[in-house]
C-alpha cells in the first residue's frame, strides 16, 4: 500500500444516488398538451387558447416527463439537495477523478450517521408518500400520453423503494500483485505522485474557497471614497459561515496556519453578532461605523489569505476545476 499523507488522513468516497427513470422520446402533440393544460377556460379567447397550448408545447419539448407528480419531484429535489450537502459539509473534490471526493477519517462516524438518517426518511416518509399516489399518476399519465405511455417501464408499487437511495464507497488505491518489480517500482512513484499532487490541490482549493468568500463580503462592505454604500442582502455572511461551519470536516490535512484565519473569521463573525437570521447585515446597514470597522478587519484577514495563497506551491486550484 502506497504510504502517503492522504491516505493517513482521509479516505476516498464516491456517492451515488438512484431513482425512478420518468422521461423518455415522445412526440409531443396538440392532444397531449390539451390533456395536460386541461379544458379550455370560459374567460379564454381562442387566441389566448392557442398561445397556452403553444407555451406547453415548449415546455414539454425540454422535459418530456412521463409522470407529472409531486411526490416523485420532492424525492428527486432532496436526494439532489443531500447529496450536494454532504459534499460541501464532508468532502473535498478528490483532484484524482470525477466524481471521487476526499473526506477526513474522523468526519466519517458523522457523515454515516446523515446518510442513516436520510435513508430513513427516504423509506419512511418521501417513497411511502409517493406510493400512495403512484396508480393515479399512472393512470394519469397514460390519459396524457396515450399510446406513447409504456405502463411496463414503470415498476409495480412494492417494487419502488428499490428504485430509490443514495449510497456510498469508500475507495483506495493500490498497485496490482504479480507485477514484474521494475514496473510495479515505476507504477507506485507515479500513484505517490498523484497522491501528494491531490494533497496539495485540496490545500489550496481550501484557501481559494475561502479567499473568495471573503473576497465577496469585503467587497460588498467597503466603502471607497466618493462612493455610495454598496447593497447588500441579509445572507451576506451565508456562505463564508457554512464555509465556516465545515472547516473541521474539510481540513483534511489540518492546515494550522489556515485554520488560524478562518478561526479569526469566525470570531469576527460572532463579535458583530451574526446569528443566520440577517440581524447583523441589518445593523451595518443602520451604523456606518460598524460597517467600516468590520470591512477593515475582514480585510486585514483577507490579506494574510492572499499572502498565504502567494506562498502556496504549485498552482492554485478552486473547487471548480
Amino acid at each position: 500500500m502506497i504510504n502517503c499523507a492522504l491516505l493517513k488522513n482521509s479516505s476516498l468516497i464516491r456517492v451515488k444516488t438512484k431513482s425512478l427513470g420518468n422521461s423518455a422520446k415522445v412526440a409531443v402533440t396538440r392532444e397531449i398538451a390539451e390533456n395536460i393544460i386541461g379544458p379550455m377556460r370560459a374567460d379564454q379567447s381562442p387566441d389566448d387558447r392557442g398561445k397556452q397550448i403553444e407555451s406547453a408545447l415548449a415546455r414539454l419539448k425540454a422535459t418530456k416527463k412521463l409522470i407529472v407528480c409531486t411526490e416523485l419531484d420532492r424525492i428527486n429535489s432532496q436526494l439532489a439537495e443531500f447529496k450536494e450537502t454532504l459534499l460541501e459539509t464532508f468532502c473535498n473534490p478528490s483532484f484524482i477523478d470525477d466524481g471521487l471526493y476526499s473526506v477526513k477519517q474522523s468526519a466519517i462516524p458523522e457523515l454515516v450517521r446523515k446518510f442513516a438518517g436520510f435513508s430513513y426518511k427516504l423509506s419512511t416518509v418521501l417513497i411511502p408518500d409517493f406510493q400512495a399516489v403512484y396508480s393515479e399518476q399512472l393512470e394519469l399519465g397514460r390519459k396524457i400520453w396515450g399510446a406513447e405511455f409504456d405502463r411496463k417501464s414503470f415498476p409495480e408499487v412494492e417494487r419502488l423503494p428499490e428504485c430509490f437511495g443514495i449510497s456510498y464507497n469508500l475507495v483506495q488505491f493500490d498497485i496490482p500483485e504479480g507485477l514484474p518489480p521494475e514496473i510495479r517500482e515505476a507504477e507506485e512513484r507515479k500513484l505517490r505522485a498523484s497522491y501528494q499532487e491531490a494533497q496539495s490541490c485540496i490545500t489550496g482549493a481550501l484557501w481559494a474557497e475561502f479567499q473568495k468568500f471573503l473576497g465577496h463580503v469585503t467587497d460588498r462592505l467597503s466603502v471607497k471614497d466618493g462612493e455610495k454604500p454598496k447593497v447588500f442582502r441579509d445572507t451576506l455572511f451565508a456562505d463564508l459561515t457554512q464555509f465556516i461551519g465545515a472547516f473541521n470536516n474539510l481540513n483534511t490535512f489540518d492546515d494550522a496556519a489556515l485554520g488560524a484565519l478562518v478561526n479569526q473569521a469566525k470570531a469576527l463573525l460572532k463579535s458583530v453578532g451574526d446569528d443566520g437570521n440577517g440581524s447583523a447585515p441589518e445593523r451595518m446597514r443602520k451604523y456606518e461605523i460598524l460597517r467600516l470597522q468590520t470591512a477593515e478587519k475582514f480585510t486585514e484577514i483577507k490579506a494574510a489569505v492572499d499572502k498565504g495563497i502567494a506562498e502556496l506551491p504549485g498552482r492554485k486550484f478552486d473547487f471548480s476545476e
